[in-house]
């Protein structure tokens, strides 16, 4: 049984990564306001995970890519946020 190092939580950190940011767009789909918002924190959740795995092996590409999609993601939840307030 592997070791529970930074590297392995680091390399482990893509999957939950791909598999919320798939979440996100789904849900982001949905006219339902409140879903929309999940969504967008599951693409911020995402942004974390890929930037730390981006760090991890450094792909700086990857990293300036994701901490501005964190800024898209911060827009999103803002923008759901004023729709579930207006419901």
């Amino acid at each position: 049984m592997p070791t529970l190092t930074r590297a392995v939580i680091c390399e482990a950190l893509q999957w939950p990564g791909m598999v919320l940011g798939l979440i996100g767009a789904v849900l982001i789909g949905y006219v339902d306001a409140r879903l929309g918002f999940a969504g967008f924190v599951c693409f911020l959740l995402s942004n974390v995970c890929w930037i730390a795995w981006g760090l991890h092996r450094g792909g700086r590409g990857l990293v300036i890519m994701q901490s501005l999609f964190v800024i898209t993601s911060l827009m999103g939840m803002y923008h759901k946020w004023l729709a579930i307030g207006a419901a």
